[in-house]
């Protein structure tokens, strides 16, 4: 393979002919410009922020005390007042007195806007914070509603079931397990997927209940064999059951193994939840509920037929949802 000797030089000249062929007088002219700029303006581009605050600074200090005060709350005057409108075009110069008379003039009605504009957003935030409070209580009645009519339609297949067992007829069984395992299929779930917490986390929720329950019973922190029959008593309860009844059965349970010994020690009863405590709390009532939970209720009662005892389980569910 040949090799290219580097070392040999290629003149420009050669290829391109002399420089001074290519010389135009406009292009030096041009180099000439470029190389004032740079050697020229440089040095004052770098001292631009200093200069323009020393300037200031001196431009400030011959002002009068109210240009000095209506330039502290932002008017400019001379070389430093560069106010324009959106298109361009400079916005007429005011005195230091007709600014600060326009602030004083203004102030108060922005000042009462901005509590207005507060107002109205409070009062917002409070309505949709109502909103979306009415809407979980309508999914939760919406919930049951729909429970209670699939459970219903499961009930009725297997009756039927059951019926088509007892007359041998295979084809109509057939049949109806097809149709449970649709069912079974298209069963919409009300449950949102539960996050998993890192073990030992309770929610802010349940420390709520607990921290109530413990200032309801004393004798949890007060007594360490209490503590200790509580404790393992809890953790035979199934977690399906919530937390406050849970919470409720260990109460009971702890009071009728050891009344002797809560008879004597037990602290006043503070206001709360717990059953068997009495609550001074106003004990709210389906017509204390919004109308639009009512109606809510009272449709799907209607759409699917509820007796009476059907209808007071969503009413309470409704009250309790609503009031918790």
């Amino acid at each position: 393979m040949p090799v290219i000797d580097q070392s040999t030089t290629i003149d420009d000249s050669k290829l391109y002919g002399s420089k001074e062929a290519l010389s135009n007088p406009i292009f030096e002219d041009m180099e000439e410009s470029e190389s004032e700029s740079l050697e020229v303006e440089q040095p004052v581009q770098q001292n631009q922020f200093v200069d323009r605050n020393t300037e200031e600074k001196a431009f400030y200090a011959s002002l009068s005390d109210t240009e000095k005060d209506a330039w502290d709350r932002g008017w400019r005057t001379g070389k430093f007042f560069k106010g324009k409108f959106k298109d361009g075009t400079p916005k007429p110069h005011k005195s230091a007195e007709e600014f600060l008379s326009i602030q004083e003039r203004e102030t108060p009605i922005l000042n009462e806007r901005n509590r207005k504009l507060a107002s109205e957003k409070t009062a917002l935030e409070r309505e949709m914070s109502e909103l979306r409070k009415q809407m979980d209580v309508m999914l939760n009645v919406q919930k049951i509603a729909y429970e209670e009519k699939t459970q219903n339609k499961f009930q009725s297949l297997e009756e039927a079931e059951e019926q088509a067992i007892l007359e041998g007829d295979v084809s109509k069984v057939r049949a109806i397990q097809k149709q449970r395992l649709e069912l079974e299929k298209n069963k919409i779930s009300f449950e949102e997927p539960e996050i998993e917490q890192p073990r030992n986390q309770i929610s802010r929720d349940d420390k709520f209940v607990i921290d109530n329950w413990t200032a309801d019973n004393t004798w949890f922190h007060e007594d360490k064999v209490l503590q200790a029959s509580a404790t393992a008593y809890f953790g035979t309860l199934s977690e399906r059951i919530p937390l406050e009844e849970r919470l409720e059965l260990v109460s009971d349970e702890i009071k009728s193994r050891f009344s002797d010994k809560l008879g004597s020690s037990k602290a006043p009863r503070v206001e709360s939840g717990v059953r068997g405590v009495q609550n001074t709390r106003k004990q709210n009532s389906y017509n204390d509920l919004p109308a639009e939970i009512r109606k809510s209720c009272e449709f799907f009662a209607k759409r699917y037929n509820f007796d009476k005892e059907k209808i007071a389980k969503m009413q309470q569910t409704a009250i309790k949802e609503y009031f918790k």
